[in-house]
């Protein structure tokens, strides 16, 4: 493996970072979707975004 630094310019950077946040929120939207859809009850829905935003749940375990 190569140990080279490589440089990635900083708007390309944040401009992967703004993507991963936008998919990050856009994970959590769903479960509280599904969530309300199959009537769980509202503090465990909260739970779950709440555990999800706070990333002690990697959003990878969350899908099903």
């Amino acid at each position: 493996m190569n140990d080279q630094m490589i440089e990635i310019p900083r708007a390309a950077l944040e401009a992967l970072l703004v993507q991963a946040f936008h998919i990050g929120v856009q994970t959590v939207y769903e479960h509280a979707r599904t969530a309300s859809k199959n009537k769980l009850p509202q503090k465990v829905a909260k739970g779950m975004v709440d555990r999800v935003l706070s990333g002690e749940t990697p959003v990878e375990q969350q899908s099903q």
